[in-house]
């Protein structure tokens, strides 16, 4: 079978197939020229980074660093063979920056150079910008205590805020030598929406400030925490009686006659609200009978646990009125042994307790003897063995009222085991 003949006339009348030669002619035209007359291409690769460290060891003898909150970046322009730039990468473009004018801590503007890690060839290789500003400064470390800022916390009426707690005692900043420099103190300042109705432990950011209390900005500045939980405890206020009390009242003593004054009559305290709804009063201590002699007696206003003053008093005086008060010195010659132990028989030795200091109401002290006087020794808490013993003994004159012996009167003992 005959082939039929191709007929040129036929398809040169063909706009498509004019217009598929015309593109194939064009396209190995540009090919031709290509490859045989324009061999070169431009090229641009952006984002890559600006190295300091070719010059590391001129800062480090310096003692300066690079100051920079996030890598430099720049655009690297090419040109050179076709086959070569179209093979670049990022990572083979080293952009450096020339450090020779950095002599001390500042602010320089440094020349950037960009060469190929791979050594290649490049009719252009230069970076935009060309120059960057950048800062030095000296790297220093500063520890500073960490304190507790509450004045943003808001509490019911009645309650104040006791001594914190922050969980984080210190903490160490390190930066640039000029920003560290303005750095005074470290505070916590937690905030709590609607306030607090209780002891709470609230966590916030430390935050760095300078003399006058201004935030210092920490862009450049690392710290080894960078919160803190602070545990603030809610007490509620009470205002409480004051009282002293007594020890080694004498036996049948009016208590309620003998007159005093305390300097303070109540106190305004903070406490923990479980423990201050049970408190009556606040004692600040004891007076013994046998150191009594009228004046006045200062006693230290300590609180218990947990409990703040919220008056500034550090001490309560207490004046005993002696107003119609006299003293005479007498002898006690009754001496009583009480609550002997079974299986000991208990003889006094000492006969009389002379020059014993008797205070009491004028008028009772007129009719007052020595008859009226007895000293007590109480066995009951002694470890009781032969031979001769002593104890203290309590004076006193039972049914006579508003009389009392001052000083401490010691009464010698026999002791002897009974079958």
């Amino acid at each position: 079978m005959k082939m039929p003949k191709l007929n040129f006339k036929v398809l040169f009348d063909n706009d498509k197939f004019l217009w598929f030669l015309s593109f194939l002619f064009a396209f190995m035209l540009w090919f031709t020229v290509v490859n045989t007359i324009d061999t070169t291409a431009d090229r641009s690769i952006t984002n890559v980074p600006v190295s300091f460290d070719s010059s590391s060891e001129s800062l480090e003898a310096m003692g300066l660093d690079v100051v920079l909150d996030e890598p430099i970046m720049v655009k690297v322009d090419m040109s050179g063979e076709r086959s070569v730039v179209a093979n670049v990468d990022r990572q083979d473009l080293l952009v450096q920056a020339d450090l020779t004018g950095v002599t001390s801590a500042g602010e320089y503007t440094v020349h950037l150079s960009v060469t190929d890690r791979l050594g290649r060839d490049f009719d252009n290789l230069s970076t935009t910008p060309k120059e960057v500003t950048v800062r030095f400064d000296r790297t220093v470390k500063k520890t500073l205590s960490v304190t507790a800022d509450l004045s943003r916390l808001t509490y019911p009426d009645g309650y104040v805020i006791g001594d914190d707690y922050v969980n984080v005692q210190s903490v160490t900043i390190s930066g640039p030598e000029s920003d560290v420099s303005k750095v005074a103190s470290c505070v916590v300042r937690p905030e709590k929406a609607g306030g607090i109705t209780k002891t709470e432990v609230l966590t916030a950011d430390l935050i760095l400030l300078d003399a006058e209390g201004n935030e210092v900005p920490s862009d450049y500045i690392t710290m080894s925490s960078d919160t803190a939980s602070v545990t603030v405890p809610l007490l509620k206020t009470k205002r409480l009686p004051i009282t002293v009390d007594f020890l080694n009242v004498p036996e049948d003593f009016p208590l309620d006659e003998l007159r005093y004054t305390l300097s303070k009559e109540d106190l305004l305290v903070a406490g923990p609200e479980s423990s201050i709804n049970s408190m009556t009063e606040l004692s600040v201590g004891y007076i013994d009978f046998r150191d009594l002699d009228g004046g006045e007696y200062n006693f230290n206003l300590n609180l218990p646990a947990g409990f703040i003053n919220l008056e500034g008093d550090e001490s309560i005086t207490v004046s005993i009125d002696t107003t119609g008060i006299i003293s005479r010195t007498m002898s006690v010659s009754e001496i009583r042994l009480e609550n002997v132990p079974d299986g000991y028989t208990v003889t006094p030795v000492t006969t009389a307790i002379r020059d014993v200091t008797v205070y009491g109401r004028s008028d009772i002290m007129e009719t007052l003897t020595e008859e009226d006087l007895v000293a007590v020794v109480d066995l009951s808490d002694m470890d009781l063995s032969e031979g001769t013993s002593s104890a203290i003994a309590n004076l006193s004159a039972p049914g006579k009222g508003l009389v009392w012996c001052s000083g401490t009167y010691r009464v010698q003992f026999s002791v002897q085991e009974t079958d």
